[in-house]
């Protein structure tokens, strides 16, 4: 039985899915008996946890689509690993220059959420590498991130200003979900230099496809001026609908900020609304029209991006791993929470020092890898638990 216990410790210790390693354990045994019983207990207990998780990969310069019926790990094409520094380096995605098209969906009826643990290419103020997402099973659907040239989301963004890209130092993309089943990715390798590439965590939603309004022509979003413009056009409007703007900081939790009667006209009616207290950084933005006959249905999502008034609050150093500062006005720092992706106040593993009137330390070490949320009274920020 030493022999036995000693074959099955390392795959009950398996932290990714890799079938590879149940039938090396089977056959790196000396006995035929032993095999028979390391086969039958492996296939009980593993194969259903082998079933359920299922990782991404890509195949460099291909166009493919994975459908997945439960929560995924999705990787570039170099898999898991790489260096985020290191041109070249075993597992950092192939320097192939080409376009790479990944396409994800859910079951039918369900939707996707994706949140990058990871997030490391050659992005330059020149772009030489970049990704695309899409809300759509290809790449003609509404675009929820772009750090391509001219993108929203290009240099300079977040972290050191580096944009994201060369050495990883950004926090990652989070919070992305689709509309209806599938998100796509395109991604662009030059022959130039190649990084680490990207990790996600992707989640099959249990919320159906939102209802899209047949009538909707379009729905955009813009920054100006601190400001959130939001416009859309309808094509027709067969009663007296209730237009309902919608944000949110994760793309998950709403709050409605204003409501619009409409204009009951069969021909083409145009809106347009501001939100004067959007929220600081990135955040979402949505339309909810309730028709005349009661029936729901929403946009598209859309993201914008608000420059954050530093001055008001600052935390470092982020991406965090233990321990986190937070200073700003004796006001503003009156109310600290913090909050996993999922809305959920995560203050109760989290040890507050205080510091001065001006400023806390936070112990976040207990928590899990991730995005937080810390919300002061008045602002909010997002950090990379890493």
């Amino acid at each position: 039985m030493k022999s036995l216990a000693t074959d099955f410790y390392v795959p009950l210790q398996l932290q990714r899915c890799n079938p590879v390693t149940l039938i090396y354990f089977i056959f790196k045994t000396k006995t035929m008996k032993i095999k028979i019983y390391i086969f039958i207990i492996l296939n009980t207990l593993l194969m259903p946890v082998l079933i359920k998780c299922q990782n991404i990969i890509p195949t460099a310069c291909a166009t493919q689509t994975f459908n997945i019926n439960n929560n995924s790990i999705f990787y570039d094409d170099g898999g898991p690993g790489g260096l985020a520094c290191a041109d070249g380096a075993p597992f950092n995605f192939c320097n192939c220059g080409c376009l790479t098209t990944t396409t994800i969906c859910a079951p039918s009826g369900k939707s996707l959420q994706v949140d990058f643990s990871v997030f490391a290419m050659f992005n330059t103020t020149s772009a030489f590498d970049w990704m695309k997402i899409y809300d759509a099973p290809n790449t003609s659907g509404t675009v929820l991130f772009n750090n391509d040239i001219g993108g929203a989301d290009h240099f300079p963004h977040g972290g050191s200003g580096t944009g994201y890209g060369d050495c990883g130092d950004d926090v990652p993309p989070a919070g992305l979900v689709s509309s209806c089943e599938c998100l796509t990715f395109e991604f662009n390798a030059t022959g130039v230099v190649n990084r680490e590439g990207w990790e996600a965590a992707v989640h099959v939603r249990s919320t159906g496809c939102l209802l899209l309004p047949i009538n909707l022509i379009a729905f955009e979003v813009e920054v100006k001026n601190r400001k959130v413009g939001l416009s859309w056009k309808m094509s027709s409007e067969g009663g007296q609908n209730l237009y309902v703007l919608e944000k949110s900081a994760d793309a998950v939790h709403w709050e409605s900020f204003a409501e619009i009667e409409g204009k009951s006209s069969s021909a083409k009616t145009s809106y347009f609304e501001v939100d004067f207290n959007p929220l600081p950084g990135a955040s979402y933005y949505r339309l909810k029209i309730k028709e005349f006959n009661g029936d729901i249905s929403y946009s598209a999502i859309r993201s914008v991006d608000v420059a954050e008034d530093i001055s008001a609050i600052h935390i470092y150093p982020n991406p965090v791993k233990d321990h986190l500062i937070i200073e700003g006005d004796e006001e503003e720092m009156a109310s600290i929470k913090i909050y996993n992706n999922l809305g959920q106040d995560m203050g109760r593993w989290v040890q507050s020092d205080y510091l001065s009137s001006e400023r806390r330390r936070l112990n976040i070490s207990s928590l899990s890898q991730g995005i937080y949320t810390i919300r002061t009274r008045n602002r909010s920020r997002r950090v990379l638990k890493l």
